[in-house]
């Protein structure tokens, strides 16, 4: 009799399952930021960071960035494929005095994620050198 409600239930069971499933295959790193940067409308002071990013398999790549006094997604720009490697690491670049998330290099995954910078910060990254790298440690939430 109720078979709209169930299937509502249903269709919310399926997202939390699904939800559940994706921060269960999960990896998380750590990193440790030594300025204020802009991770696209984040903006994270320097500070101590938990990153959670999906595995490619689930086919999302949204990144859940939380901090001491902040939480906040961020999808890449571009994903590509790299040697895995053992270094992971967040390429900042400084333009006009503001440090910008540019890359993060996720070593054990192989991949290479690129995020979208301000139209005059993309401009002006071409003529000027990147930012400090910082270093981002790894571990497996299963």
């Amino acid at each position: 009799m109720n078979r709209p409600l169930n299937r509502i239930g249903f269709a919310i069971l399926a997202v939390v399952v699904s939800m559940s499933a994706s921060h269960a295959a999960a990896q998380q790193a750590t990193f440790h930021l030594p300025v204020t940067a802009h991770w696209g409308q984040a903006v994270l002071q320097p500070g101590d960071y938990k990153m959670t990013s999906p595995e490619p398999a689930l086919g999302s790549s949204t990144f859940f960035v939380r901090g001491a006094d902040m939480a906040a997604y961020t999808l890449p720009l571009t994903t590509e494929d790299r040697r895995a490697s053992s270094s992971s690491y967040l390429q900042l670049v400084k333009v006009d005095g503001t440090y910008f998330v540019e890359e993060y290099n996720d070593g054990s995954a192989g991949k290479l994620f690129t995020f979208a910078l301000p139209k005059a910060a993309r401009r002006q990254t071409i003529a000027h050198a990147s930012g400090p790298v910082v270093a981002v440690t790894q571990s497996a939430l299963r």
